[in-house]
């Protein structure tokens, strides 16, 4: 096995609260006192708001909000329903800036960004985060963490974009690694060893000696992943199998279980988590709880109105 180089703690390490996705009706207020910092994605109407000391706005669909610990008041303006996503955790080891996050030689992240063309993928990331407590997994707490980070590092390539930076160093394994891990349309061992101008067994055991694992392997994992994420988004089984190289459905539930610990029919059952919960005030509601957090740690302020 290759001897890595050991590595300090995490620049931003997350620990999610609260994630929810909401439709609320014009007019509705709200108002509580977060323990920690939120994201606030905005994809549809727009949302007047008042954050931290000097701190308020309208925020309109396309944008992102961060809101710091403390008091909190926003409200759905305007003729239309607010469409939000708001993502509430806090840092345990924080470079902060005024509550806001900070990574060495960037700064403090823009407490309202403009997204633009990255909203489809900041929306996905969110979404992701909503499912990491919501699909009730033994792993939550990773699966969250990860996809926080994941959303951290979206949000700081948007803010930090058209400046110039120092490039990372990154060698092509690195490289194929980030390729294999972005792309839904996995490469071959034999495209990938002729990318790197070598044979098809000579290029299996550098990636062993590299990584622990044969590249077989590793994009099989790969291939179950992305079909977990088709059935969370709504495929049937057969379909996300299908789209995912599985020709054998009782080879791929045996896959799929032995990698996730329930077969691909639970993940497509979990969908009901969710649908929308019909209300007066919040026409479609998905919010859940990390566990151990709950309404009592969100207390309202004078001006807050339940749905």
């Amino acid at each position: 096995m290759p001897q890595h180089p050991e590595v300090g703690p995490p620049l931003i390490s997350p620990q999610l609260l609260l994630a929810y996705h909401y439709i609320l009706q014009p007019g509705f207020v709200a108002a509580v006192r977060s323990p920690g910092m939120s994201f606030n994605l905005i994809l549809a109407g727009a949302m007047a708001y008042r954050c931290g000391p000097g701190r308020s706005g309208v925020a309109r669909a396309g944008s992102l909000v961060v809101f710091t610990p403390g008091p909190v008041r926003y409200e759905a303006v305007g003729s239309e329903p607010l469409v939000k996503y708001g993502i509430y955790f806090q840092i345990a080891n924080p470079p902060l800036a005024g509550g806001i996050p900070v990574l060495p030689g960037l700064g403090p992240l823009p407490d309202h960004l403009e997204l633009h063309e990255d909203l489809a993928a900041v929306e996905q990331a969110c979404e992701a985060i909503l499912q990491s407590i919501a699909v009730c997994s033994a792993t939550w707490q990773l699966r969250s963490s990860s996809a926080m980070v994941q959303l951290l590092a979206m949000l700081f390539e948007r803010a930090t974009a058209g400046r110039i930076l120092t490039p990372m160093r990154r060698d092509r394994w690195d490289l194929l690694l980030a390729r294999i891990d972005t792309t839904p349309d996995l490469p071959t061992v034999q495209e990938l060893a002729r990318e790197f101008g070598i044979s098809a067994p000579q290029f299996i055991r550098d990636f062993h000696h590299r990584f622990g694992r044969p590249p077989k392997s590793y994009m099989l994992d790969r291939r179950l992943d992305l079909a977990r994420q088709d059935l969370l988004g709504g495929s049937a089984v057969k379909q996300a199998a299908h789209r995912r190289g599985f020709r054998s459905l009782p080879h791929f539930s045996r896959l799929f279980r032995a990698r996730f610990g329930h077969p691909p029919s639970q993940t497509h059952g979990d969908a009901h988590l969710r649908l929308p919960i019909q209300g007066p005030s919040l026409p479609s509601c998905r919010h859940f709880f990390a566990p151990g957090i709950d309404v009592e740690h969100f207390p309202p302020l004078a001006t807050s109105r339940s749905p």
